[in-house]
């Protein structure tokens, strides 16, 4: 719609620029060598196209600032970019008032022992995600975490992707819940271009966040219950995940699914009973009841194994989380399990 704009007008180079919009106008930043070394610059545009007061710098480093990404939060714009300040390049952070006032001092957001380049920024929830390429395992591989609205580090580094091509370039598009990644990598020879979802998962029961209040579970505890069973893992024990089938699946509300004297921990990791059944065999004998006196319950049915919990990544925020008893039984005879620990699991 109409002419080119022309934004930077300067005697160096004007490079990688990024783009964001706030609802009534543009932010645009960009790394620029005006000075003798790139660093990073802002300016604001009109929704017609205008732009808006002169050039803001952003950066100052004795070494060059690359690869700007700039994202709105819905109340200013978060910047990152990647400085070898440090010798090698890191990510860092800066927060910008809707005007392009820098709020703060920088933030870095990355510590490793090779060079973390190429930042995207995308609006995640009240937050934002991160992603970047990252040579710490000795080839380029995507990384990603979460900051707060203020630039706060929320989360230890996730790498997201494991081949020992290079992955480079990673692009992020948030939805408010989650979050679209692409990249390219050479896995097969050729560079081609690859995509995710990145899913939150506060608690680590491998539902996304999402996802909890449709189940009536907490996002913010991975067994809802205190059955010892992850909330995941109860509803893809008929190994359709993230689907609740109130025939198969063992309830993550609910510590005995089908009241039979036996606890959903029990039924799955000791006697290998069905959890939503009361009847396993249908001899018409409840299961405890059998096993209270020294019949079988059923034919022994080996534990369930998942091996995929299809396309999403999902995020776990919690990296060491305590393992619960499950809740024993009222009945007398029922034997009460050790702590849980779920088929996926809380992530270490």
């Amino acid at each position: 719609m109409g002419a080119d704009l022309r934004v930077t007008d300067d005697l160096a180079s004007s490079n990688n620029p990024s783009l964001a919009w706030t609802g009534s106008e543009f932010g645009v930043s960009w790394e620029d060598d005006r000075d003798g070394d790139y660093e990073i610059f802002f300016a604001r545009v009109s929704a017609s196209g205008v732009k808006i007061g002169s050039d803001v710098q952003i950066s100052s480093a004795p070494n060059s600032s690359l690869a700007s990404t700039l994202a709105w939060t819905a109340s200013e714009f978060g910047l990152g970019w990647a400085d070898q300040t440090e010798g090698n390049y890191e990510i860092y952070f800066a927060r910008l008032s809707p005007a392009g006032v820098k709020i703060g001092a920088d933030l870095r957001v990355t510590n490793s022992i090779g060079n973390s380049v190429k930042p995207s920024l995308a609006r995640n929830g009240p937050g934002l995600g991160l992603a970047w390429q990252d040579s710490r395992e000795g080839n380029y591989e995507i990384t990603f975490t979460r900051l707060s609205s203020t630039g706060i580090k929320m989360d230890p580094d996730l790498r997201l992707t494991n081949d020992p091509a290079e992955s480079a370039a990673p692009s992020l598009a948030g939805t408010g819940s989650l979050i679209g990644l692409s990249w390219y990598d050479n896995r097969s020879g050729n560079y081609e271009i690859f995509s995710a979802l990145v899913e939150m998962d506060a608690d680590g029961d491998r539902l996304p966040d999402r996802l909890e209040p449709g189940f009536l579970t907490s996002a913010n505890d991975w067994d809802t219950d205190g059955d010892g069973l992850s909330d995941g893992e109860e509803l893809c024990y008929d190994n359709i995940c993230l689907q609740y089938s109130a025939t198969l699946d063992p309830s993550p509300l609910l510590v005995d699914t089908d009241g039979d004297g036996l606890t959903d921990y029990q039924e799955i990791k000791i006697y290998h009973t069905k959890p939503a059944t009361a009847d396993t065999d249908l001899d018409g004998m409840p299961d405890a009841w059998e096993i209270a006196h020294g019949l079988s319950p059923s034919p022994p049915m080996p534990p369930v194994t998942l091996t995929s919990m299809g396309s999403p990544i999902f995020w776990n925020t919690k990296t060491t989380p305590i393992p619960r008893t499950p809740t024993p039984t009222t009945t007398p005879w029922a034997t009460s399990g050790g702590p849980g620990s779920s088929l996926h699991g809380p992530n270490p």
